[in-house]
């Protein structure tokens, strides 16, 4: 650290990080694309909240 900041490493620490990132719709887009698959196929199940 220098001044409070991590600068880097010289070599791997062996640590690990998991990242749990989503991009999701709108609810109103969400559904028109719903909408859309559910037109193509015969087993969709949509739950709305």
């Amino acid at each position: 650290m220098k001044n409070g900041e991590i600068i880097g490493t010289r070599g791997s620490t062996g640590h690990s990080i998991l990242i749990d990132a989503r991009f999701e719709l709108p609810y109103g887009k969400f559904m028109t694309a719903i909408s859309k698959i559910s037109s193509k196929k015969e087993n969709v199940f949509v739950f709305s909240p």
